[in-house]
């Protein structure tokens, strides 16, 4: 469930650098996660085979990761 969330964060916190957003918007957009979280947690021990796991979206977030880590090229504007 962590692992999930941190995903659910990372977006939220990029989002606020990307567009003029009040913080409890992204929030508000967290605490609506929390289903989908839930069911995909309880997918996620069911599991026998760790190549079952679901990962929906956490492959593409990684690369992204190391995508910017080698980019020279600014993202953000603060």
């Amino acid at each position: 469930m962590l692992s999930a969330y941190d995903d659910v964060q990372t977006v939220a916190a990029a989002a606020l650098k990307l567009l003029p957003l009040d913080p409890l918007t992204t929030v508000g957009w967290s605490l609506a996660t929390r289903p989908a979280v839930t069911a995909l947690v309880a997918r996620a021990t069911q599991v026998e085979d760790p190549d079952d796991l679901p990962a929906l979206g956490a492959p593409q977030l990684e690369l992204w990761h190391h995508a910017h880590a080698t980019t020279t090229r600014r993202l953000f504007r603060a």
